[in-house]
């Protein structure tokens, strides 16, 4: 089965410093996905093609605590300009 175009905010109570290795295991659920991170308000944008809960696995897998995961909407596809 496909994995499902998603996007979500994930926060967390222990947001530490980089997050070198946070960012690594979320990579690792979809090699192609945007993530940006928050140090200042402890939360990880994540936007791919992915399963919810394999992303809520790998950052429980580090012993991060998440507070609250957020599904948000998933950004404007951008057309490809067109060659004449």
């Amino acid at each position: 089965m496909d994995r499902p175009d998603c996007h979500l905010r994930l926060e967390f109570d222990n947001f530490r410093g980089p997050a070198e290795a946070l960012t690594r295991a979320l990579l690792r659920v979809d090699l192609g996905a945007r993530i940006r991170s928050d140090a200042a308000t402890g939360t990880i944008d994540m936007e791919g093609r992915f399963w919810k809960e394999e992303a809520i696995a790998a950052v429980r897998s580090l012993g991060c605590r998440l507070i609250r995961v957020e599904e948000r909407a998933l950004s404007p596809r951008v057309k490809a300009p067109e060659w004449d």
